[in-house]
């Protein structure tokens, strides 16, 4: 049987975090892009979306990197953020126009 300690599982845990975080943000933006394609077929023109709230989301500031992404490619984004949940709001008209969906 080998032998395992706490310190080795935190370093463990320690070098994945980082990984582990990348990893949750890019299936949560596969996801979201998948939803928005479908919203937009509908003839949709926003999308909200609760974001996580884990600790390794916050940790690594992944909200923000969630609305750079969207906005780096010419999306309007708002941050809603209520207590304990944050939501984002994806919208994809154009400044000038208002609809509501």
């Amino acid at each position: 049987m080998s032998e395992m300690n706490a310190a080795e599982m935190r370093k463990k845990s320690t070098a994945n975090q980082h990984k582990v975080a990348v990893a949750n943000l890019e299936q949560f933006i596969n996801r979201t892009n998948e939803i928005i394609t479908s919203k937009a077929n509908d003839g949709h023109f926003s999308y909200i979306t609760p974001v996580p709230g884990d600790p390794l989301w916050n940790d690594f500031k992944l909200t923000k990197s969630l609305v750079n992404y969207y906005k780096d490619r010419g999306f309007q984004v708002s941050v809603i953020d209520l207590l304990l949940s944050v939501t984002l709001k994806i919208s994809w008209l154009e400044e000038e126009e208002e609809l509501h969906d």
